[in-house]
Parts: structure tokens; C-alpha cells; sequence
């Protein structure tokens, strides 16, 4: 059996997408799963970090924009897929001309599973209510169910999304959840400064402007606080101001660093006692989640602040914090609780990384795409 896991390329990747794609390559090697990772795109034929990216037929320049209506299209393209038993794609959304392109191949070619991130439709109207969002949210409400319900399995991040896209489907069919994970092995295992009682060091990730980051509630939170102790957040990334500027309200600064990679992030990180998640996907209409950054924190040894509930995380792990699921600008108070709490928790850094490898790691999660693909196929065969 061979097994492929698909992501459309359509100009959207972010850098965590990529790191997330080579790991789960790499994990397949390591457990011996039969499983090729490949990046649908428009212009690289290579391999790289184990990610097979694979060129789509061929789009003219002046039509780039019409990719985004062809996307089933872009993918059936690709004929090294059709020789692959079970191909898991990455959902890339029902905007498109031809939703089930891809699907119809299916009876001479692969088994499809489709994997999700997100309640789609609920997810595109959160970011705007604009009438061409209006259009694509349309479209996702009723092209969106033709394919989940013709294809044949269905993958969600959550139990929350698995069962949304199981209802939509309106179809019994197999279904399972696989919450992202991270390649341990690829972090540094920074560890995170004890909290001191004076001065508590933050940092957070936001690789874009997104609004389940929820930035602006993580700054209305500091901009309210009036207590007497010191606070620094580091910003890292594209939801940060430019690198390099500061603001001071208070007893708070904020530090943005813009995008970094490698050692530089390594050094800021290593700084910070406690590390901030995303803090608003329920804006999204999601409660639960398994956000990439969470997991590279906790490789990284970093106790870390929620405001979704983990998959991965059990309610009464020590070294996670859940704020209100909700808009409440929070108090510091529970987060100066939390990391006096950590700091005096022996080997904590230690206790984080072995959780990582042993729950969040990639090569956990890996075999349970074959365990679906087997299911799928066996069904196929009745």
C-alpha cells in the first residue's frame, strides 16, 4: 500500500505549514509508514526536507487568479497521484468551479480523505462580511458538502471539526481526528527563566495578522493591567509591529522582533517564562484546537497560555494555562500564579519535552493516517 498526503499550493503557505508538512516527511520515514508528502504547485519540481513538490498544469500568468476557482482541477493534474492507494488532501476549500474534479478520479484511481482545520464557512465570515467573503461562503455552504460527502473518509484536527464535517457530510463514512503535532527532534529544547516575582518575560508567535490570534485581546489585557510588577512580551513575526520598535504603557513593554528563524528565534524564546497561544479561535466558531505553536512550545520546554482547549492537552496538565474562551480582557494576576507555579516545578522543561515526544511528536500521529487509509480501504472493498 502507498499512501500520499496532498497540500495545494496557491500562494497561501505559511512558514509553520512547511515545517509541519517536512516533519510529518520525515516521520514517515522513521516509522516506516508508506507515506509521500507532496506540494501541488505552480512553478518547483524538487524535493526538499522529504516534500515532494510537484508541479499542476500549467496556469498563464494572467490567469494565476483563476487557480483559486480550479483547484480540484490543479490537483487531478498531478497523475504520480493517481498511482497512490489513498490520497489525504489537505482541504483547500469548495471555491472552485469544479469541486469534485479530483473526487471522480477516485473509481480508477486513489481512495480520498479530505483534512480539516476549521469550520470553513463559519471561518470565512469571521474574517469579513464583504460581498465577495459573502460569495466564497456561499459557495463553501453548498460546493463544500458535495465534497465531503462524496469523498471517502474525512480527517479533522479536532473532535469538534471531525464531527461538523461528519454532519455536513449528512453520510456515514470513516472518519478520525489527528491533531497536528511537531518533529521534536527539530526543536531546540530552550527551556524557559524561572519567574522571579518581579518582572514576568512573555512571548508569542503570530505568524500573520489572523484574527483567532487574538493579538488584540492579548494587548487589551496588558494595556489594562496596572499592577506593580514589570511585564515583557516579545512579538515574534508577522503579526508584529517592525522589528526592532518597542512600546511602554506602564509597567508593560512590548518588543517586536518581526519574523525570525533558526538561533535568533531560539535566543528570544530561551528569554521568555511563559509563552502565549492563540487566544481567539472562537471567533471562528471553534472551542476546540490544536494549534502548531503550542506544540513547538511545549517541545521547547515553554509552559504556555491558552484560549481554546487543547486536543493534546489534558485538563489537568501543569504546564498549560486556559484563559475564558471568550472576548473578557483577562487579569495577570492567573499568569503570575502560573509561573510562579512552573518555576518551582523540578526538571519542568525536562517533564515538557518528554510529554512532546511522547504525545505531541509527528511520529505518534503518522501511523494514524494509515490506520484510517486501511479503514477506508477495507470499506472500499465491501
Amino acid at each position: 500500500m502507498r499512501y500520499a498526503l496532498v497540500l495545494l499550493d496557491v500562494g497561501s503557505q505559511f512558514v509553520s505549514i512547511d515545517k509541519a508538512m517536512a516533519g510529518q516527511a520525515r516521520a514517515a520515514v522513521a516509522t516506516g509508514v508508506p507515506l509521500d508528502v507532496f506540494v501541488v504547485n505552480a512553478t518547483r519540481s524538487e524535493t526538499v526536507d522529504g516534500v515532494r513538490f510537484v508541479k499542476h498544469m500549467p496556469i498563464p500568468a494572467s490567469l494565476t487568479r483563476v487557480a483559486r476557482l480550479m483547484k480540484m482541477r490543479l490537483v487531478a493534474s498531478v497523475p504520480v497521484l493517481q498511482t497512490y492507494d489513498v490520497v489525504f488532501l489537505r482541504y483547500p476549500t469548495a471555491i472552485d468551479l469544479d469541486p469534485l474534479a479530483f473526487v471522480r478520479a477516485r473509481s480508477k484511481g486513489p481512495r480520498i480523505a479530505t483534512i480539516h482545520h476549521a469550520k470553513e464557512v463559519r471561518e470565512q465570515l469571521a474574517i469579513s462580511r464583504s460581498p465577495g467573503m459573502l460569495a466564497r461562503a456561499g459557495l463553501e455552504w453548498v460546493q463544500g458538502r458535495r465534497i465531503v460527502r462524496e469523498v471517502d473518509g474525512i480527517i479533522g484536527v479536532t473532535d469538534e471539526i471531525r464531527d461538523f464535517q461528519l454532519a455536513r457530510a449528512g453520510v456515514d463514512k470513516p472518519a478520525r481526528t489527528i491533531a497536528n503535532g511537531v518533529d521534536v527532534s527539530t526543536v531546540a529544547p530552550t527551556g524557559f527563566v524561572p519567574f522571579d516575582g518581579e518582572e514576568l518575560r512573555l512571548v508569542f508567535l503570530a505568524s500573520s495578522h489572523a484574527l483567532w490570534h487574538g493579538t488584540d485581546r492579548l494587548r487589551k489585557s496588558l494595556e489594562a493591567y496596572r499592577g506593580r510588577r514589570r511585564v515583557v512580551l516579545d512579538m515574534v513575526g508577522r503579526g508584529s509591529n517592525p522589528a526592532g520598535t518597542r512600546e511602554v504603557f506602564g509597567n508593560v513593554t512590548i518588543r517586536h522582533h518581526g519574523m525570525l528563524h533558526g538561533e535568533a528565534l531560539d535566543r528570544v524564546l530561551a528569554q521568555g517564562t511563559l509563552a502565549i497561544s492563540t487566544l481567539a479561535f472562537f471567533r471562528t466558531g471553534l472551542r476546540q484546537a490544536a494549534v502548531l505553536k503550542t506544540r513547538e512550545y511545549v517541545a521547547r520546554g515553554l509552559p504556555t497560555v491558552l484560549g481554546y482547549e487543547d486536543m493534546d492537552l489534558p485538563e489537568d496538565w501543569p504546564f498549560a494555562l486556559r484563559l475564558p474562551i471568550d472576548e473578557s480582557v483577562f487579569s495577570l494576576d492567573p499568569l503570575f500564579d502560573f509561573a510562579a507555579r512552573v518555576s518551582s516545578a523540578p526538571g519542568a522543561a525536562q517533564q515538557m519535552r518528554r510529554f512532546a515526544e511522547g504525545v505531541l511528536d509527528w511520529r505518534v500521529k503518522v501511523p494514524r493516517f494509515a490506520e484510517l487509509a486501511e479503514v477506508m480501504l477495507d470499506r472500499s472493498l465491501c
